[in-house]
């Protein structure tokens, strides 16, 4: 496969070894393909098996047959890379850091050196992509890579970014030679390529946005300094995990459960309360806007009062009208930093309060 480099044995393993060396220092994205483990359901700390791991550092590299290095785990080879992985020199880049870093694990490989999650980098960046309609059929918003990429202009709809349908990966992963086990080592080896990209993007961005309260520091100094040493500390307590009493969890869920319902209904009593200039509901049927449904919070804080949306809640339509409230920082998004601005305090009224008092309508 063309621009791609396959180790499946310890010579080719150390050649590769050598060519990382020279890179030691710079960014080596890392991604893992496993079985055995349901992501959505289980846990990689007790479940799964690495098949292949893939590294990508950049179009200048050369592995010996290109940039893209897959490392076919069959033979058990990924254990001639335990030292580099060990090595706190190596800087590695995840996405989902903790999911690989306990896959590895469980193929006996410590991973030090840990760098960046680009999970992490682009939830600094933008705290709101769960919000964002998928990009299409079958996609999912949110921090998945494949959303990610398409989100920052890196890949398209038509770009090979989407995971084809195999009933057993552990089939393809074995059929060396055919068609669809090319397109294995091809589809994995693009995972490192766009967490590489995408690390290197963001971690530009970042160091663009200044740290209110570092200083001259910035954001990327925010992360290096916060956020890579805990997602650290966070795999050290899933590895040994935490006891916990089942008793105790269940009287925290049920008092949770309580306290959002009541600040839930406090909400709806509010939004039902005012009316638009033209004295019908602002919201009708405001009782049932669910406030925790961004796309009706969006509606309410970004569309004018004249723009009228239905939503389904709990089985009932509901009609919500908006405030108008201006966008911050150009964008509509519904994020903490837009909600504090919108709610407010008892002692710092927010935007809402004045969208209604310059509509004449007191909260």
């Amino acid at each position: 496969l063309r621009g791609v480099t396959v180790v499946a044995c310890r010579a080719s393993a150390r050649a590769a070894l050598r060519v990382l060396e020279g890179l030691r220092g710079e960014a080596h994205a890392w991604d893992t393909e496993t079985a055995g483990v349901d992501p959505t359901a289980q846990s990689p700390v007790s479940f799964g098996r690495v098949l292949c791991a893939t590294c990508y550092a950049g179009e200048g590299v050369d592995f010996g047959a290109g940039p893209r290095l897959f490392v076919d785990n069959s033979g058990g080879v990924l254990e001639e890379f335990r030292e580099y992985f060990a090595d706190r020199s190596q800087k590695k880049v995840f996405h989902n850091y903790l999911f690989d870093r306990h896959a590895l694990q469980r193929a006996g490989i410590e991973v030090q050196g840990f760098l960046a999650d680009t999970i992490a980098l682009a939830y600094l960046h933008e705290t709101h992509l769960s919000a964002f309609p998928a990009p299409g059929p079958g996609q999912r918003p949110g921090y998945g890579l494949k959303f990610l990429v398409q989100h920052y202009g890196l890949a398209t709809s038509e770009d090979h970014v989407e995971s084809p349908a195999w009933a057993n990966v552990e089939e393809v992963h074995a059929a060396h030679g055919t068609p669809e086990h090319a397109q294995w080592v091809d589809y994995a080896t693009r995972d490192a390529v766009i967490t590489w990209q995408l690390f290197a993007m963001l971690r530009r961005i970042l160091k663009a946005m200044p740290w209110s309260g570092g200083g001259a520091k910035t954001y990327w100094d925010f992360a290096a300094q916060y956020e890579t040493p805990l997602a650290v500390e966070l795999g050290k307590i899933e590895q040994r995990g935490v006891a916990v009493s089942a008793a105790a969890l269940a009287t925290l869920e049920t008092e949770a459960e309580k306290a959002i319902q009541h600040h839930q209904a406090a909400f709806q009593t509010w939004s039902a309360a005012h009316r638009g200039t033209d004295g019908e509901p602002l919201s009708p049927g405001g009782a049932l806007v669910d406030c925790t449904k961004q796309p009706q919070l969006k509606h309410l804080m970004y569309a004018g009062e004249e723009e009228e949306r239905s939503f389904r809640v709990s089985g009932q339509k509901i009609v919500v009208r908006g405030l108008g409230l201006p966008p911050l920082k150009g964008k509509k998004a519904v994020c903490k930093d837009s909600l504090v601005r919108f709610a407010g305090s008892p002692e710092s009224p927010g935007l809402a309060h004045f969208a209604l008092v310059n509509r004449g309508h007191p909260p």
